[in-house]
């Protein structure tokens, strides 16, 4: 080549752009949020807790009504940890799906509190007795599929995988009544938001013991693919609530609108049809 063609060569590989940089792959993240509170669900709102991802530098606070949010959590298994003074720290293992929001609730004990110390804060704080979580209230309400079902209480069987088909909790499903109406399931919904519901165990704390479930019935909302069952003893007059087979709240009734709705539901049954309401039976 001559002196001109090697100089042209030169000055083409200089101006030639240069070859672009391959992206960094940007790693898989999902979210994890939830609400904490104190005492038990709905009830005291955990202000100002520290909620973090063990590990990681990535945590949140909680807001003046419990509330957290975490971004941009790497997809995979993670240990979440609650901690405020005075409360007990709780840790929980989640599962972050990418592209996904993770929701978990937490519910820090007071440390060395008694039943009644807890009922008297509540009491002044006008939050006594609890009330029926706004989470399962809105699924109840948003149901799209509502199932009403006659349970066999001398029939339960423990310890044995869910089987939500046959059975609700360990109690044997043995009938089914054609779908509810509307109102009638408005009714039960409005009863079951204002019944009184019951602290988790906790020192000092009252045994609530069910004379038998029997007889008794399950309502089962279910929304997006998830069910909620509520379960209702008409012997001693006891609401057991199952958030997707998972115990949730429990309370009790004394209206007379849980007995209509049985009635309804059920009225060619002999125990049911012999049915009063709860404050008649006691």
């Amino acid at each position: 080549m001559t002196p001109i063609e090697i100089a042209l060569s030169l000055l083409m590989l200089l101006s030639a752009d240069p070859e672009p940089a391959q992206p960094v792959p940007t790693p898989p993240v999902g979210r994890v949020t939830g609400r904490v509170y104190t005492v038990g669900r709905d009830t005291l709102p955990c202000q100002y807790a520290d909620v973090r991802v063990l590990g990681k530098s990535l945590g949140a606070m909680t807001d003046e009504t419990g509330a957290y949010i975490i971004p941009r959590v790497p997809a995979g298994r993670i240990q979440l940890k609650v901690q405020k003074i005075g409360f007990t720290s709780m840790v929980d293992v989640l599962e972050v799906v990418a592209g996904q929001t993770v929701r978990k609730d937490f519910w820090l004990p007071v440390r060395g509190s008694r039943y009644d110390e807890v009922v008297d804060h509540l009491e002044a704080l006008g939050q006594w007795p609890p009330k029926l979580d706004p989470d399962l209230l809105e699924h109840m309400r948003a149901a799209t599929d509502v199932r009403v079902f006659r349970l066999d209480p001398d029939k339960a069987v423990h310890d044995v995988p869910p089987d939500p088909k046959h059975r609700v909790g360990p109690w044997p499903i043995v009938g089914e009544k054609r779908r509810p109406d509307h109102s009638a399931v408005t009714e039960l919904v409005d009863a079951l938001s204002v019944s009184p519901y019951r602290l988790p165990p906790m020192e000092g704390s009252p045994i609530k013991a069910c004379g038998g479930f029997s007889p008794g019935i399950d309502v089962r909302f279910t929304h997006e693919g998830v069910p909620v069952d509520v379960l209702l003893c008409y012997r001693c007059g006891e609401i057991s609530i199952l958030h997707g087979g998972h115990f949730a709240q429990a309370g009790d009734f004394a209206d007379a609108r849980f007995v209509e709705f049985a009635k309804r539901a059920f009225p060619n049954d002999p125990e049911i049809r012999r049915l009063a309401s709860p404050a008649q039976q006691h």
